[in-house]
């Protein structure tokens, strides 16, 4: 049976060119059925090579003691591997310095993977990619004629349309941090790709850097469409690429808000990937001055970083904020935000592990 299914594993390498990927304990099953083996213990690879050459660096007989022995950290193999003590206690401080731009090093090169991965599910997709352009063009549109009907001043049409652009960069990059744990969640694979040597924020970031890119894409083709159709006179590229920066940060918060409710809650939160950016946008003014909110309404928008943002841009377009270093303020906000949503989320990833969350997700 197992010669049958190595076969068959072969076959499908040779037909896909893709890598076929086991997570087992059965040694045995490993050794039949796969051509390189990966020792992972408390999330860093110890070692990957074939069974022969396994059993060889170890100087052992059998897959199954080397996974004993490498349990209980007992290896003379792991023991060589260990960094060297020795010297001072500064040489200690450069051994920790080293190991941490190391660990860095490797964070970021975990993190490329899931960008990578999030960005060939965008490329293959048609339908994802009609999403990327066509309903934040839709929204810029239908506000932009609105604001020619209305005859409003070029100010003012400048006001309403900084709204559509912020509005389109925001979902299309916020969608995407979200995606990064929900591709998992409907592939059921939640599972499976935490068995892997990652931890909750690769993911998180991975797909934050491929909403970057799209979101970028999305920027510049409403603000050359803006400027086309509507006459939009775009501020200095210095504030435009500030402003930017800021919508990418409050994007992050939101997919990492959607993140950490679906471990939770499980898959029936994943309608709030497509809420909380239209909710937030609204308490924003996205399209009108956070003045015209009801009070308590107007409070609630003094913490959200979104509301400083746009208030940061249309200074330029000759506005006076009703918030004093708006900028500074929602620089700080994000940082804050982002701070306790990353302690939030690493508690909800083990409350989620303890309640059996993450394998409901893989069903």
């Amino acid at each position: 049976m197992a010669a049958k299914m190595r076969e068959r594993i072969l076959e499908i390498q040779r037909e896909t060119n893709v890598t076929v990927l086991l997570t087992t304990h059965n040694m045995r099953e490993a050794e039949a059925l796969c051509g390189r083996i990966a020792f992972i213990k408390d999330g860093r690879i110890l070692k990957v090579a074939s069974p022969g050459e396994l059993k060889q660096f170890y100087h052992r007989e059998s897959l199954e003691q080397i996974f004993i022995d490498l349990a209980v950290a007992q290896t003379q193999a792991l023991e060589s591997a260990a960094p060297p003590q020795e010297g001072p206690a500064a040489d200690a401080g450069i051994l920790m310095e080293r190991h941490f731009w190391r660990d860095i090093a490797q964070w970021a090169e975990r993190c490329q993977a899931f960008f990578v991965r999030n960005f060939l599910f965008g490329v293959r997709n048609i339908f994802t990619f009609m999403e990327l352009v066509f309903w934040p063009s839709v929204s810029l549109v239908s506000v932009g004629l609105m604001g020619d009907f209305l005859q409003l001043q070029e100010n003012a049409l400048a006001f309403i349309l900084t709204g559509a652009i912020t509005a389109g960069v925001l979902q299309v990059t916020q969608l995407d941090v979200a995606y990064g744990l929900l591709y998992e969640v409907w592939s059921k694979s939640v599972k499976q790709t935490l068995l892997t040597p990652v931890g909750i924020t690769e993911s998180l970031f991975g797909a934050w850097f491929n909403g970057i890119l799209r979101g970028g894409v999305i920027f510049i083709v409403l603000g050359l469409s803006a400027r086309a159709l509507f006459d939009f006179t775009s501020p200095p590229l210095g504030p435009m690429l500030i402003f930017l920066a800021g919508i990418f940060g409050c994007a992050l918060l939101l997919g990492l808000i959607v993140n950490v409710l679906l471990l939770m809650f499980g898959q029936k939160a994943e309608i709030t990937a497509w809420m909380f950016a239209y909710l937030f946008m609204l308490l924003s003014g996205i399209y009108y001055p956070v003045t015209t909110l009801p009070p308590f309404f107007y409070h609630v928008a003094e913490w959200i970083p979104i509301t400083y943002f746009l208030e940061y841009l249309r200074q330029y377009f000759g506005f006076t904020s009703v918030f004093t270093h708006p900028l500074l303020k929602g620089t700080a906000l994000t940082l804050v935000y982002l701070g306790l949503g990353l302690v939030l989320m690493r508690f909800a990833f083990h409350r989620a592990r303890k309640k059996g969350i993450i394998l409901r997700l893989s069903e």
